[in-house]
């Protein structure tokens, strides 16, 4: 069954703004939930992987600086285990984890500061690339579903990011109402049932694709990440402070901040005009 959107919740952000943030209900076969998405502008929000170390940890940490800075957002990213990040991992130049050649099939990266997901055996080392995270699975690939249905997919809170072909980013997270614990000045806190209720991975590959006239994102790549007990996604934008706490941790996380422009390039600030007395001169006559 498909992903059908329902009522829009909420809308934080202006068309025009770097970062737009909806909310919206939706209907899944004979559940309900709800689908988050954040749309990113990538040549006015500055888009990064943020990793701090091997541990997992709470996605509000990881996102502390952004929060304290600006309007931002961020979901949690990549699959891990007790030793750190499962696959590729570079964060502001650094490498965490090597590209695993037999890892998930999707890489997420930023090229002069332009975003793509490319397939694993297309990813090339490159010092332009200063931000990456391989995760398991690709979802879309150049307009197409990559991702097979099968009738034993299992069902699980899922996240998610997407691209399409004018470098939109998009994030977005979804979870079925069983999964919700409670909800609290503008954060939804998640429970255990975030694991075993949701959608599959095909349902959010469709919702993906599917054009935004129809509802859905409307994006030509698309690439799972870790969801289930990890998924998470905050954000504070037009200082609204929203989003969707996990009640597990993340590994790493996909983050868009949006950064003013230098004091040089801000229209000055006109001064009022002010008459100064006249004073004379040492020598004048």
């Amino acid at each position: 069954d498909q992903i059908v959107l329902g009522e829009r919740i909420a809308t934080h952000g202006r068309d025009d703004d770097p970062i737009q943030l909806r909310r919206h209900s939706y209907r899944h076969g004979k559940a309900s939930g709800e689908v988050w998405i954040a749309e990113v502008d990538p040549r006015r929000a500055r888009l990064t992987v943020e990793a701090d170390g091997e541990k997992p940890r709470p996605l509000g940490e990881l996102a502390k600086a952004a929060a304290e800075r600006g309007d931002f957002v961020a979901i949690n990213g990549s699959f891990y285990d007790e030793r750190g990040p499962l696959d590729l991992v570079i964060s502001h130049g650094r490498l965490i984890r090597p590209l695993r050649r037999d890892g998930g099939s999707g890489v997420f990266l930023l090229r002069d500061g332009l975003p793509r997901i490319v397939h694993r055996d297309d990813y090339r080392k490159s010092r332009q690339v200063r931000h990456a995270l391989q995760s398991i699975d690709r979802l879309v690939g150049d307009g197409k579903i990559v991702v097979r249905s099968r009738p034993e997919m299992p069902n699980d809170a899922r996240s998610l990011v997407a691209v399409d072909r004018e470098h939109r980013v998009f994030l977005a997270v979804f979870y079925d109402q069983a999964a919700v614990q409670r909800e609290e000045a503008g954060l939804v806190y998640l429970n255990s049932d975030t694991s075993g209720t949701g959608p599959t991975l095909f349902d959010i590959a469709e919702f993906a694709k599917q054009p935004r006239a129809a509802g859905g994102l409307g994006a030509d790549w698309a690439l799972n990440l870790d969801g289930g007990l990890s998924t998470a996604l905050l954000a504070r934008v037009d200082g609204a402070r929203v989003g969707v706490v996990g009640i597990g941790e993340t590994i790493n996380a996909v983050q868009a901040l949006v950064v003013p422009p230098p004091a040089a390039s801000r229209p000055a600030a006109s001064q009022p005009a002010t008459s100064q007395p006249a004073t004379s001169q040492p020598g004048a006559r």
